[in-house]
């Protein structure tokens, strides 16, 4: 009998510290969340980058050159690139849940394609998924919009905070 009392407690306490480690895991996930977005909200409370560019003619700007452009933002090309901040990753520094996104493109438009996170490490498939998701989100969008969003989402990209985004691509795309 006192062993059975003994395995119950033993199990009780091994629940206890599982809870315990899972609360924390979670509230350092909640940290992190609140640190990216945090930090997007500051950079959306300041003034934009003081950088000007001149206006291009953004009609005749092919979907490569504007990846190409995106990428040097990004990561100046490197399929490495990781940010330990945000977790996106890779030559377009794509985070998890655009992979999720993709992934629910595909299904919507009943397009054979899935995406690992994975994925993110190599340029193809991100360039794959980039296009996957502007010819969906911004079909008809202008460069400008398309770059944007693709640094801030739906909320950010249509702020004014995303203007110094805009203006580091088009440098990319002036060269």
């Amino acid at each position: 009998m006192r062993g059975s009392i003994r395995l119950i407690l033993i199990g009780t306490l091994l629940l206890n510290i599982l809870f315990l480690y899972l609360v924390i895991e979670l509230n350092s996930l909640q940290k992190t969340t609140n640190d990216i977005k945090t930090k997007i909200e500051t950079i959306c409370n300041t003034t934009t980058d003081s950088v000007y560019v001149d206006t291009i003619k953004t009609d005749t700007i092919s979907d490569e050159d504007l990846i190409e452009a995106i990428m040097e933002v990004e990561s100046n090309g490197n399929p490495n690139a990781y940010n330990e901040g945000s977790g996106a990753t890779g030559c377009m520094q794509i985070m998890p849940i655009m992979v999720n996104e993709v992934n629910r493109i595909c299904k919507l438009t009943k397009t054979d394609l899935y995406f690992y996170p994975k994925d993110r490490w190599d340029c193809d498939k991100s360039k794959e998924m980039f296009l996957i998701w502007k010819n969906y989100h911004h079909k008809t969008s202008s460069p400008e919009k398309i770059s944007r969003h693709w640094w801030g989402g739906p909320k950010y990209g249509e702020e004014d905070c995303s203007e110094f985004y805009w203006n580091r691509v088009k440098l990319n795309l002036e060269v």
